[in-house]
């Protein structure tokens, strides 16, 4: 990445006092500018600060703080308009302007503590549960309220809904007032403690989220536990945690760590309470992000218990217990594994190799001095340690990536040489990563399992491997679609030039930046589309996660120049022959079906338009959910792993065609 150079000059002001009370520091505008520079000038997307990406930071930064719409009411949004063509011109003055982030927050303190006043006062009178009303399920995309009347309504409703849901949950009715107050207490002091740091933080998010999803500004709290969770190991539950509105949400979840070898905790999955081994769970609703953190972390060996929203639950009163035993998370210990499979055919019996790949990582060094090899390395063992089979199975479905130039030796043990990716800058200059080593570690029939969990460096073998005409892919319709790079760029040496007294303080944080994309060696992006499979499968995790296609402002998918003409071997009339199979295996299979119903009830809640407050209603309506979610459920549990079992049964057949 080229040198991070800033092309201003940049003044110190006097801090204002905001109408909240938060006085921005006197170094903040100076950082605001920082920012806004370095995305205009080396983000990959190479977008200008101009009235447009003004409007789209205005609106980013209104919806992060109010992603439900139920603070602001439409006078609040219109005063908001003022600065919608001006924010450009406003973070290019000298100084940088931070009037506007202010001015949201305080209209937002305001209408907070409103909100705290009035809910307590609600919950002195008894709640009318039983009038037929129905409450709009998603306002994300709903009208502002029209005023203060009827943003009041929208509380009411909203405190009905709370009733419900932990009535739902199984509280007690006379201890939901208390929940509820308890939760009206932690936005107070949310407010009471919010800094102005919080406030650049969320003001620079909305730009940030006008550019990707991957790209984020950190202020340096938060850019401490980020490099906590990715600088090699840490203690805790292996999960990286963010904040959405009022909820703590996992954005990923570690390889090796507990949280993983659960198997019970999702990215995108909600954590709303926090417990201590046996002790009653905190309720972490609208708690800060901090600590909640705290919270989870912990010495190594002890128990933490999560009480979680599933991702993109089938009941909006669902939560799910997970008890985890903290650990330290070594992040290059994740080992593949090899098991060798008889899988019976019409022609006989084939032996199937399955090598599970959790991550790429590189050679380290143990504890004890001695030298870790490398997911290469511990591949190319396996494949030798393998022996004579008639086909390989390499798992990628809970691959979320890792080491680039693991990626590319992973996919060089299956390939003579040739490219594997193809990197491509802001600038349009292209880098084509090669496997240059002619050695191969498997040249026979492959079979490349995957998910919608399977991003980043997972995508790229899987592609690769496809385009080389070297492996089948089997799995769901396609990968996650992560196929951007990013960089972590502190900002303090940046904002030292700048201010010298601030030299050594760590007041800058770090921007999180996407500055490259990868291209599969057809010239295929990976970003946004995944990797198609050749033999579709149901998942489990079909429709439970955010795919990156989902994402607002997710990059599009595009294509380059073919770095390779042509594939080594044409495995189209395979594919068509593996498929058609693999259909009539799995039409009546009452494994796949039921993920495939998991999936249309999934679809059912998300299209969803209108919520009953009528409590009986409620409870009739979640009954009968769980019955069937139940239901589906323990026709999985008859099989651990009908994906899988499937994936070796096209293996074989794979070896029979090859």
């Amino acid at each position: 990445m080229r040198a991070f150079l800033i092309p201003l000059l940049l003044v110190l002001v006097p801090p204002s006092r905001a109408a909240s009370g938060l006085t921005p520091a006197r170094h903040h505008p100076v950082l605001t500018g920082i920012v806004a520079a370095g995305l205009s000038e080396y983000h990959y997307a190479a977008r200008p600060l101009d009235d447009q990406l003004s409007a789209c930071w205005l609106n980013a930064a209104v919806e992060a703080t109010d992603p439900g719409r139920s603070f602001f009411t439409a006078e609040d949004r219109a005063l908001f308009a003022r600065f919608e063509r001006d924010l450009d011109d406003r973070v290019k003055a000298s100084p940088p302007d931070l009037v506007p982030a202010f001015a949201i927050e305080a209209r937002f303190a305001m209408r907070a503590r409103e909100r705290v006043a009035w809910t307590r006062a609600a919950l002195l009178a008894p709640l009318d549960l039983l009038n037929d009303e129905r409450l709009v399920a998603d306002r994300s995309k709903a009208p502002w309220a029209a005023d203060e009347a009827a943003l009041k309504e929208i509380w009411r409703q909203e405190l009905e809904e709370d009733w419900i849901r932990l009535s739902l949950e199984g509280i007690a009715e006379e201890e939901i007032p208390t929940t509820i107050g308890k939760r009206m207490d932690r936005l107070e002091q949310f407010l009471n403690e919010r800094e102005s740091a919080d406030v650049i933080e969320s003001w620079l998010e909305g730009l940030t989220t006008c550019y990707d999803p991957h790209t984020a500004y950190m202020k340096p709290v938060s850019a401490d536990d980020f490099a906590i969770s990715t600088s090699g190991s840490l203690e805790g539950i292996g999960a990286q945690l963010s904040k959405d509105g009022e909820l703590v949400t996992i954005t990923e979840v570690l390889p090796g760590g507990p949280a993983a070898q659960s198997n019970e905790l999702l990215k995108d999955d909600r954590i709303v309470g926090v417990a201590q081994g046996q002790e009653a769970f905190v309720d972490v609703v609208g708690m800060r992000l901090d600590k909640v953190v705290r919270l989870i972390r912990g010495p190594k060996g002890t128990t933490v218990r999560l009480k979680v929203i599933p991702a993109r639950s089938v009941d909006p009163a669902e939560r799910r217990e997970v008890s985890l035993v903290r650990d330290r998370i070594d992040l290059e210990a994740v080992e593949p594994t090899l098991e060798i499979v008889e899988q019976v055919t019409q022609t006989g019996t084939r032996r199937v190799a399955v090598i599970e790949l959790p991550a790429f990582v590189g050679e380290a060094t143990d504890a004890e001095g001695g030298k870790r090899p490398s997911s290469t390395q511990r591949m190319a063992a396996l494949l030798a340690e393998a022996g004579a089979v008639d086909a390989v199975v390499l798992d990628l479905r809970a691959n979320g990536g890792g080491i680039l130039e693991e990626a590319v030796g992973v996919a060089g043990l299956f390939i003579k040489t040739g490219p594997v990716v193809q990197i491509r800058d802001g600038s349009g200059q292209i880098e084509v990563m090669e496997d240059r080593d002619k050695s191969i570690g498997w040249a026979g029939p492959l079979l490349v399992l995957t998910s919608p969990a399977s991003a980043s460096a997972s995508e790229i073998v899987a592609g690769a491997l496809r385009d080389h005409g070297r492996a089948i892919i089997v799995g769901s319709e396609s990968t996650f679609g992560k196929g951007t790079v990013q960089s972590v760029v502190p900002l303090d040496p940046i904002l030292s030039a700048f201010v010298p007294e601030l030299n050594g303080k760590n007041l800058g944080g770090v921007l999180k930046l996407t500055f490259s994309q990868y291209y599969l060696p057809a010239g295929q992006s990976t970003q946004a589309i995944g990797v198609p499979s050749d033999v579709v499968l149901p998942s489990p995790l079909d429709g439970r996660l955010v795919l990156e296609r989902d994402r607002p402002q997710a990059l599009p998918a595009d294509q380059i120049p073919s770095a390779r003409p042509k594939a080594d071997r044409d495995l189209a009339s395979l594919r068509s022959e593996l498929s058609r199979r693999s259909v009539a295996r799995i039409a009546d299979d009452p494994h796949f079906a039921a993920m495939s119903e998991m999936k249309r009830l999934i679809d059912e809640m998300d299209e969803r338009t209108e919520l009953s407050l009528v409590l009986a209603e409620r409870q009739a309506e979640s009954t009968l959910r769980k019955e069937r979610w139940e239901a589906l459920e323990a026709k999985l549990v008859e099989h651990e792993d009908p994906v899988r079992e499937e994936a070796l049964r096209v293996a074989a057949d794979l070896a029979d065609l090859w």
